[in-house]
This record gives C-alpha cells, structure tokens and sequence, in this order.
C-alpha cells in the first residue's frame, strides 16, 4: 500500500468504482474538463453521482451531487435547506419562507418554491420530513 493511500485513504474514483459494482451501476471516468461519474439505472431513472466546484474570489468550493433528471409538466419548483443565521436574516428582509405547520421542521428549515400549497403538501409527508431531517447538511432543490 502506498504512503498516500495509508495517510488519505482510497482516492474518490477508487470509491466511487466500488460503488458502481456494488450498485450494478457504471464508472465514468473523468476527463479534462469533466470530472468523475457514476450513473446507474433505476427502473425508468438514470440517477448521476458527480461533482461541481463553485469559485468565488480566490475560495473554491467542491459540491458532491446527486441527479435524477425527470419531466416536470407544471414546472413546480423547490428549495430546502436548514436554517442559519444568514437565512434568518434574509427572512428578516422579506425572504420567502414557506411554514408547513410542523413546528420543529419549520423551524429547522427554510423552504421556497413557486408554488407553496404544493410544496406545504410535499413536506407534509412525515417519511420525508425524517429523511431530510436525518441530513446533517443539505440543499435539496428542484
């Protein structure tokens, strides 16, 4: 084993080639200006893992993302993600910030969308209230 594998363990594509076999999904490999992916097909969805950097000033940030492309007929649009003190002050500012009547969730998450009956009915699933609430961090948009 290498030094560099013993002090920062297996590389992401290492991993992320496990994965794909252990899912019966497919490894792609990254290129110049693409980077790594895995795809796997589940029923009539092609679900994509791979990664995005954001550069602002002279910070980068690397973002691990899931995708699951789908047609979207009444274009219903969402965001959630947890509350801080940043949000709070743009709630502050007129920010939206759509309540679902759970008390511990409202005040966990900020949620927007172009459509807030929608989005107070998606929320109001309690199985996925728990899996968004199990996301020590999350950004979930649609």
């Amino acid at each position: 084993m290498s030094i560099l594998k013993k002090v920062f363990g297996p590389s992401r594509d290492e991993v992320w080639r496990q994965l794909s076999e252990e899912i019966g999904g497919e490894f792609v490999p990254g290129g110049v200006l693409e980077p790594a992916k895995v795809k796997a097909r589940v029923k009539d969805w092609t679900v994509t893992l791979d990664t995005y950097t954001v550069s602002h000033n002279n910070l980068t940030t690397t973002f691990t993302r899931i995708r699951a492309p789908y047609v979207n007929p009444d274009n219903f649009r969402f965001a959630i993600y947890r509350r801080s003190v940043f949000s709070n002050l743009g709630k502050f500012f007129g920010m939206q910030d759509i309540e679902i009547g759970n008390r511990d969730f409202d005040e966990a998450f900020i949620i927007k969308s172009n459509d807030e009956g929608k989005a107070r009915r998606l929320f109001q699933m309690a199985q996925l209230r728990k899996m968004v609430d199990s996301q020590p961090q999350i950004y979930l948009t649609v």
